[in-house]
């Protein structure tokens, strides 16, 4: 028998804590996915393939291990989640278990806001422009705004090194967008790249 023993909307998203009431006694915890997620998400979900959350730095907050992708049945809502089951009885409390999905459901918040903003701004800017002008490899701009949208949610995180990590893969698929479909050099944009430096420690000595 499982109980139902947190159940709330948090940054926006629902979370879920159940409790299963044998000799075990552990904890089953949910996070609801929105429909304005990215579309392979929302297609890994309804597949049940959680192995592909768990490689997510999105749900890294979820230190037991994502081991769920479905539905519940409850009203076709799609929801992510894990279980301590494999833990020792006591190690992860319900308090744990909220605790993690909260800071999902935060990080996940800071992502979606981050992504929102940057695509509104694209979307303004190509209204002005001719079909055959936009750019022919969205997908690597696509990817660069989904590294640095994770860079802002790590960096309000406090995780630097994560921050460090999705800022260095956006910048190799920046630079593969500007040599593939601007036709940047690879020698002008490392041209720039001392430019920066330079004037940067030139303010600095100021």
């Amino acid at each position: 028998m499982k109980n139902v023993v947190y159940n709330e909307v948090v940054y926006d998203r629902r979370i879920m804590v159940q409790k299963h009431d044998n000799s075990f006694g552990y904890y089953t915890g949910y996070i609801q996915l929105h429909f304005t997620d990215p579309r392979i998400w929302l297609d890994k979900v309804r597949t049940g393939d959680y192995d592909y959350f768990d490689k997510l730095d999105e749900f890294s907050e979820i230190d037991v291990g994502i081991n769920y992708a479905g539905n519940l049945g409850i009203d076709g809502e799609l929801w992510v989640g894990f279980d301590t089951a494999s833990f020792p009885i006591g190690e992860y409390t319900e308090e744990d278990c909220v605790d993690m999905l909260e800071r999902t459901a935060r990080l996940l918040f800071i992502r979606t806001n981050a992504v929102s903003d940057a695509m509104a701004e694209r979307l303004a800017k190509d209204q002005d422009a001719k079909t055959d002008e936009r750019t022919k490899h969205v997908g690597l701009l696509l990817e660069t705004l989904n590294d640095l949208a994770n860079a802002s949610a790590f960096n309000e995180l406090g995780k630097k090194n994560k921050v460090k990590e999705k800022i260095d893969s956006a910048g190799k698929k920046l630079t593969l967008f500007l040599t593939k479909d601007m036709n940047v050099s690879l020698s002008d944009i490392a041209l720039f790249t001392i430019l920066k430096t330079v004037l940067s420690e030139d303010d600095k000595d100021e």
